[in-house]
């Protein structure tokens, strides 16, 4: 069955992408490519290469947040190799496992690896959610449907309650020792409480995972430009929170094909060519590859057996330190 999920994937990827190039047509495509603004592209990459290294600076603040540190250099080069298999394998999910299993694989425990690789996950999501509320209100104009602001103060309400549920989740009437999955809610409800006592912490992890989405979102804007587009850096940047979605849900390999389907609807309401977003898209992927290689390279000189990672039952695997 997961093998069956997983061809099905590659073909939502295949097909989606095929059928945006068909729709586009391909010699535009092409010729927007070899007219594309070299400087902008090699901009975007540069902002992009930053992105694994953002990512573990976040994630060893977490991990100094739950009183586990992790030598630095071993976190940048297991997360180099999160990004990297993010790009080919199904959404965030199967990269979040790597780093998990990278973290913990000689350690008495997956306890630590497994709360700040979830913790840090919350915290993009969290930002990423912000991010969508204070972009409803520009978006509803340009679509024409002020209503949608109104859902701004529900959403916030629900982040937070869902936020104080998670920390408290271990408070329920349950018997968690009974189930190595009941003890993994116990184990993320007591470090997201130890987070939360960390204010300098919190906030400097939700600092720097603003500054990754703003380096995102801008190596996007440049690549835009490199392919023609003309709108506004504000007016891109508050259209691809929807596309940042778009590229998580688990229904296609790294977010290929979702995210461009996605990107392309989205950059049209700024008046963006639909070659012109799905280049766009295109060339984020191709360039997250590309500054991730360091990990690839990591992962083949250690000799790890990515079969061995994508099989573990990490989650059931949780014992007590």
């Amino acid at each position: 069955m997961k093998r069956v999920f997983t061809v099905a994937r590659i073909v939502a990827s295949v097909g989606i992408l095929a059928f945006l190039l068909a729709r586009i047509g391909f010699v535009t495509a092409y010729e927007n490519l070899i007219s594309s603004d070299l400087t902008f592209l090699l901009a975007g990459m540069l902002v992009l290469a930053c992105q694994p290294v953002i990512g573990a600076v976040r994630w060893i603040v977490i991990l100094n947040a739950l009183n586990e540190p992790y030598p630095p250099g071993q976190v940048v080069r297991w997360n180099y190799v999160g990004t990297f298999f993010g790009q080919i394998l199904p959404a965030t999910v199967g990269a979040d496992a790597i780093r998990i299993w990278l973290a913990g694989r000689n350690e008495s425990s997956w306890r630590v690896p497994l709360v700040s690789v979830a913790l840090d996950r919350v915290l993009m999501l969290l930002v990423l959610a912000l991010m969508l509320l204070l972009g409803l209100p520009y978006v509803s104009r340009m679509i024409n449907t002020p209503w949608i602001g109104y859902f701004i103060p529900i959403f916030a309400l629900l982040g937070v309650v869902g936020v104080v549920c998670l920390a408290f989740s271990d408070r329920l009437p349950i018997n968690y020792e009974r189930h190595r999955g009941l003890k993994a809610i116990r184990y993320l409800a007591e470090g997201t409480r130890r987070l939360l006592a960390a204010p300098l912490a919190l906030s400097l992890a939700l600092g720097i995972s603003v500054i990754s989405y703003l380096g995102l979102m801008t190596s996007v804007f440049f690549f835009a430009r490199a392919f023609g587009a003309t709108a506004g850096f504000f007016e891109t940047m508050v259209l691809l929170p929807p596309v940042l979605v778009a590229s998580m849900l688990p229904v296609s390999i790294g977010g290929w094909g979702t995210r461009e389907l996605a990107m392309v609807a989205a950059l049209s309401l700024v008046g963006i060519s639909e070659s012109s977003a799905l280049l766009s898209s295109m060339w984020l992927g191709i360039s997250s590859i590309l500054i991730s290689l360091p990990g690839a390279f990591y992962f083949v000189f250690q000799r790890m057996d990515l079969h061995e990672i994508t099989h573990s039952k990490i989650p059931m695997d949780i014992n007590d330190d």
